[in-house]
């Protein structure tokens, strides 16, 4: 048996010579293919290997960048949640039945306050603060420590305009205790 399989089939008559011219036409095909497909294979890999390598880098900075995003809500929920906690352990119960009249961001608000806490207001030892659409009293102290936080919702009477009225005209006519400004 020194043939190859190819001769040993043509001797037994198991396939025709056309047969045979076929498949080695056929497997000369494939194995130039392979070669040739070897050199393109190894280009798509490169391709590849590369489309991954920038998919994996855009897939990073899309994730440092939503992670930088939720970061940032985190640190604000946190802090609006401080604010509210400092608001409601140091809240004073405005009641009253008299009215006082404030401007908070650019609008004119109302309060209901009684002769105490009106007194307090204008000398500039209680603030009004407006939060979760109500008005709250808070010692001065404390509100200066929220208006670094939320500046356009604080009230604190400004104390320094009533040192400031010496040049005043009417400063020596008294105003009638039963007059409401």
């Amino acid at each position: 048996m020194a043939g190859s399989l190819r001769d040993q089939l043509l001797k037994a008559g198991a396939a025709s010579k056309k047969q045979a011219h076929k498949a080695s036409q056929a497997k000369r095909q494939q194995t130039k293919a392979a070669k040739r497909g070897d050199h393109s294979a190894a280009a798509e890999k490169a391709e590849l290997k590369q489309k991954i390598a920038a998919d994996a880098e855009a897939k990073a900075k899309r994730d440092k960048e939503l992670n930088l995003k939720r970061e940032a809500e985190k640190r604000e929920r946190e802090q609006l949640h401080a604010i509210a906690q400092i608001i409601k352990t140091n809240t004073q119960k405005a009641d009253g039945d008299e009215l006082y009249n404030l401007t908070l961001d650019g609008k004119i608000q109302r309060v209901y306050v009684s002769g105490s806490q009106r007194q307090q207001l204008t000398d500039g030892k209680l603030a009004v603060v407006l939060h979760r659409d109500s008005l709250r009293l808070l010692p001065v102290p404390v509100a200066r420590k929220l208006a670094e936080k939320i500046p356009d919702q604080i009230f604190i009477a400004d104390t320094a305009t009533s040192d400031a009225a010496e040049d005043d005209p009417y400063a020596g006519y008294e105003v009638p205790d039963d007059l409401m400004w």
